[in-house]
């Protein structure tokens, strides 16, 4: 079979690239396009056409792939080698081509290495989906043990005549902010002290909006400002003891049985540290450096080969193949290191943690603040209503069939009867 010549096929080749530095700038633009939106985790539909799937370049992890110096290094590579293959440069295939021999590695081999590959990469994402569902969970607990300590604080200062529970809260609320806030950091360690002048600048800022939002006042930003002697972790003591002293102050006035009362509050305030702490401690380590860099080299060696085997392919297939061999198995690396550090580098669509900040924080506030008119009168009123209605719970099949899929059958409500 004659070979086409690179004089009659330098055209596809520059073609081909072109295409592909346009999808390269097309998946960037993308990218940049929808940042803003990249704080709801579940903007896919897992249910929708695969099609419609692959469209959504810009959410997955093929821009990274694109904008990195290797994946362009190890397709130059190829062509090159493809292109030379198909010119004759290394002689014929029917045997006498003692450079095509030395350059090419048996399928038999090359299974061998994908076999590896395949294995190392998939107990790395399953470690890294461990972790990246640990710190999720990590976060929710620590937003939960916060709700919990106001819940039981709103009950116990109820009589008071200052709202200790407000001003603990509110330390409690702005230690989980500011928690979040390190953690996203690039460069975030437990005990860090010193500053540099942009994360002066950065933490000034940050202050400047809690006080403005009156989260945080003036002096207590001053106190509890990175580089006056307060690490991360004992910055987050000491806001967690401040909670528990406005508590105990609470508690004392309200004359209630500080035994058992102080203890199970206490309990609650410790809860909230010890979350905050996990959560810390599970965003500060990451994968070992020995075992990603061995990672590194068989996903390295393993594309390389692939590169040389499939550059000596007659068909012209063979870089498109070798194109999506390459995104896939480079985005699954992408994928790892995101896991790794999910709230890092604006990883955030992987942990929507701005919108779960947004709830946290509205929870927060309404359960400080929201509170029935009931509760002005003793529930006299509605206690006495409770007692004549007697309304019935026990639901039957089709009633809770109709408030369960009440968002498509929403006229049917007319039908149930009145519990009147």
């Amino acid at each position: 079979m004659a070979h086409p010549t690179l004089d009659n096929s330098y055209l596809w080749w520059l073609l081909g690239a072109a295409l592909l530095l346009l999808l390269a700038a097309w998946c960037r633009w993308e990218y940049q396009q929808s940042e803003n939106d990249r704080a709801n985790n579940q903007s896919y539909d897992p249910q929708s056409s695969y099609t419609i799937t692959l469209l959504k370049v810009s959410r997955s992890a093929i821009p990274k792939v694109l904008i990195r110096v290797d994946f362009w290094l190890l397709l130059l590579g190829h062509l090159t080698l493809f292109g030379c293959f198909s010119a004759g440069v290394f002689g014929k295939t029917g045997g006498e081509a003692e450079m095509l021999l030395l350059l090419k590695l048996g399928w038999s081999g090359l299974n061998v290495l994908f076999l590896v590959t395949t294995t190392v990469l998939a107990f790395a994402l399953n470690q890294s989906f461990s972790r990246h569902v640990e710190v999720a969970e990590s976060i929710r607990k620590a937003m939960t043990a916060i709700y919990d300590f106001i819940f039981e604080a709103q009950l116990l200062f109820a009589g008071a005549s200052m709202p200790y529970e407000r001003l603990a809260g509110r330390w409690l609320v702005a230690s989980m902010l500011l928690a979040l806030s390190e953690v996203k950091s690039s460069n975030f360690k437990m005990d860090r002290q010193a500053l540099s002048e942009k994360e002066a600048l950065a933490q000034e800022k940050q202050f400047a909006i809690l006080q403005e939002l009156q989260i945080v006042k003036d002096d207590e930003a001053e106190f509890l400002a990175l580089g006056n002697g307060l690490s991360v972790k004992t910055r987050l003591l000491v806001m967690s003891h401040t909670a528990a002293d406005v508590c105990k102050q609470g508690l004392t006035e309200v004359k209630k049985d500080s035994s058992v009362l102080e203890a199970s509050l206490m309990a609650k305030l410790i809860a909230c540290k010890t979350t905050q702490e996990q959560m810390m401690d599970l965003c500060c380590t990451i994968m070992p450096f020995e075992y990603f860099h061995l990672l590194t080299l068989l996903v390295t060696v393993t594309v390389s080969s692939l590169g040389c085997t499939m550059a000596f392919s007659e068909t012209w297939l063979s870089p498109v193949a070798y194109i999506i061999c390459v995104l896939v198995i480079l985005g699954l690396m992408e994928v790892i290191g995101a896991m790794q550090a999910p709230l890092q580098n604006g990883n955030e669509a992987h942990l929507p943690i701005n919108a779960w900040s947004q709830e946290f924080t509205s929870s927060a506030h309404n359960l400080l603040n929201h509170y029935h008119v009931g509760s002005t009168h003793g529930w006299d009123e509605e206690l006495k209503r409770e007692a004549r209605l007697k309304p019935n719970l026990a639901l039957d099949l089709v009633e809770v069939n109709l408030f369960l899929h009440a968002s498509q059958r929403a006229p049917f409500f007319a039908s149930l009867p009145d519990s009147a």
